[in-house]
């Protein structure tokens, strides 16, 4: 699938920092994996807070995307952001538009210049991969419905290419700093719908117990008041036979 692009890059981003290096410690491995559009897809969608989805779509033959390959995505900074400091918040899927997912990507994300950068946002799809076309998930026993992609940055071109290592790097710190905004709102309101609905069912067990306590209570008197009638009736029953006797 996307083992071109991703051997490209590693190559790439370990020569440069090797070059750039003072030691071989310095140097860092490219942070796109090998794992396909599909399964980047679907293990996304079944997180409840998943990080954002870089997509780089490069064209091999491009002398843009060699230079933005090597200028920007190899940079130091960007590099160690998106392997450490951004790894719990970014996840990177490389892929060529030769091979059938970064084709794919290009035709989704509406791409007409390269090199190509996306930030996404996946949001689930009852844990079915797929192009990203669907949106929630479905109900019980229906079919796995496909995640849908919201796009919240879009860079290509020459102007990407231009862009300097740290302006490419402040514009995907914005990004995920305004979607951790948006995901820790989100969270707040599912603790509080999560406290609202303890509270009810709290008051309501409270009301079944005390349903419960005053049927009890009837039951109990109901008991009481029987027993006193049939000791009252069995009361006058044996007057009645201890008169008869006398007579």
């Amino acid at each position: 699938m996307n083992r071109l692009i991703v051997c490209v890059l590693a190559n790439v981003c370990w020569a440069a920092c090797s070059a750039s290096a003072s030691s071989a410690a310095d140097a860092l491995p490219s942070p796109f994996g090998d794992a396909g559009y599909r399964s980047v897809l679907a293990d996304l969608s079944g997180r409840p807070s998943p990080p954002l989805l870089l997509v780089y779509l490069d064209s091999p033959l491009h002398p843009d995307c060699r230079a933005f390959g090597a200028g920007t995505l190899a940079a130091g900074g960007v590099l160690r952001y998106l392997r450490n400091e951004g790894a719990s918040t970014v996840t990177c899927l490389g892929a060529s538009v030769h091979s059938s997912d970064g084709a794919h990507l290009a035709s989704l994300l509406g791409v007409t210049a390269y090199p190509f950068v996306a930030l996404l946002h996946v949001r689930g799809g009852g844990g079915g991969g797929g192009s990203g076309s669907g949106s929630g998930s479905g109900s019980a026993g229906a079919p796995p419905r496909d995640p849908t992609l919201e796009l919240r940055l879009k860079l290509q071109g020459r102007p990407l290419r231009e862009m300097r290592p740290a302006q490419f790097l402040a514009h995907l710190q914005a990004v995920v700093g305004q979607h951790a905004v948006v995901l820790a709102e989100a969270e707040a309101r599912r603790l509080q719908r999560e406290e609202e609905a303890l509270l009810r069912d709290e008051q309501d067990r409270e009301y079944r117990e005390g349903l419960d306590a005053d049927r009890a209570a009837q039951a109990e008197r109901e008991a009481r008041r029987e027993a006193e009638e049939a000791e009252r009736r069995e009361a006058e029953e044996a007057e009645r036979r201890e008169r008869e006797e006398r007579e």
